[in-house]
């Protein structure tokens, strides 16, 4: 049951909803906040057109993506390197107007979580904000994201914050990293530009930190497990079976005792957690925004991937394209077409946070029967 009370019925792979007479069901929750730009596509070429058809860029590009946190599109093409004499993609940002952020191309552009976009140029990083400014005077080997009023950032050993007037400040100098003390490379997971490094301890028992470009050691403790949290500069880590956020100062965020479901990791700046068997959300800043509800429904990477998790009972089940019922569905098409983090569940009402962390009843569904059924 819906709270616009239409019936609906969904059509697998043909859209998503219609109604009786089969037509689709517009629902202004469901609707794509997106650009009134379209994309333009010509032998693998790309451009950007206008309402009346004109062309936005004046050349054709072999890639672009469209960020809906950012309104603006990164367009990738490539370029002849001199030195090497082979083509070399860059990449750019190009805002509604049709205008390049930047006059320079980059290695790699990835938006961050604060307001900034990630660059890459010459093997390192820094932080491109929305007017074409980079956060740091120089570019560094690691940048964190943005956290409201500072980043992180790693330079030759040196671990600092960095202020928006560009001012940096020391936290303070990172071990150089010895195998026969730190351990050895192991793995990144799902995190860019750390690697992680495990050692033995005398009881044979693994211990764990993170290695950054292969010279310095993040941490001054060794973790029993460490996690991607999904945001650059904060991490998931075990100590002694009890799970805690830290940042990359070592400064513990958070000091309540919580799991951390395998899948969970920040989207949209929450996390899902486990306390006592009841889920809920938190912050980036490690502050808990819900809590107390029986079942959550997520999408990860906010809903790029077809693929929907469904936590209960300190257990969590999945749901590739395809799979699952008209509500797994339903939730699918709602959580990708807007900036929500998940839905939450509590006596069978399934609600969404809005962007101003108010609960919002969606529909009303049994839990053990969400996946059941081929109407609604």
């Amino acid at each position: 049951m819906f709270t616009d009370k239409k019936k609906r019925k969904f059509v697998q792979y043909k859209g998503w909803c219609i109604d009786d007479n089969g037509e689709p069901i517009k629902d202004p929750l469901m609707e794509l906040k997106g650009p009134t730009l379209q994309r333009y596509i010509d032998y693998y070429a790309f451009n950007l057109i206008d309402k009346k058809g004109h062309k936005i860029l004046s050349k054709s590009v072999s890639w672009l993506e469209y960020v809906v946190s950012y309104d603006l599109y990164i367009v990738s093409d490539f370029f002849k390197d001199d030195l090497s004499d082979k083509n070399k993609r860059l990449s750019n940002v190009v805002t509604r107007e049709g205008k390049l952020l930047s006059t320079e191309w980059f290695e790699n552009i990835t938006p961050s979580y604060c307001g900034y976009l990630r660059i890459e140029r010459n093997g390192k990083y820094n932080l491109l904000d929305q007017h074409g400014h980079f956060l740091l005077k120089n570019d560094a080997e690691f940048v964190s994201d943005y956290f409201g009023n500072y980043a992180y950032c790693c330079r030759d050993g040196i671990l600092s914050i960095v202020f928006p007037d560009g001012r940096e400040e020391t936290v303070r100098t990172l071990e150089v990293f010895d195998e026969s003390r730190h351990g050895k490379i192991k793995s990144t997971w799902r995190i860019l530009y750390l690697k992680a490094i495990c050692r033995n301890t005398k009881d044979k028992k693994e211990e764990w930190n993170y290695l950054v470009n292969y010279k310095n050691v993040l941490f001054k403790q060794h973790y029993d497990k460490l996690n991607a949290s999904g945001i650059q500069g904060l991490y998931f880590v075990w100590k002694n079976g009890e799970a805690k956020l830290i940042n990359m100062a070592e400064n513990v965020l958070t000091d309540y005792s919580f799991k951390l479901p395998p899948s969970s990791y920040f989207v949209f700046g929450h996390a899902i957690i486990e306390i006592e068997g009841k889920y809920g959300l938190i912050n980036y800043l490690g502050k808990i925004v819900f809590h107390g509800y029986s079942s959550v429904l997520w999408a990860p990477q906010g809903g790029k991937l077809w693929m929907m998790i469904l936590f209960r009972n300190s257990a969590e089940r999945h749901y590739y394209h395809g799979q699952g019922g008209p509500y797994i569905h339903y939730a699918h098409e709602f959580l990708i077409n807007n900036r929500i983090v998940c839905l939450l569940e509590k006596d069978n009402i399934w609600y969404y946070p809005d962007y101003e962390n108010n609960l919002v009843e969606l529909f009303v569904c049994e839990p053990e029967s969400i996946d059941a059924g081929n109407s609604f």
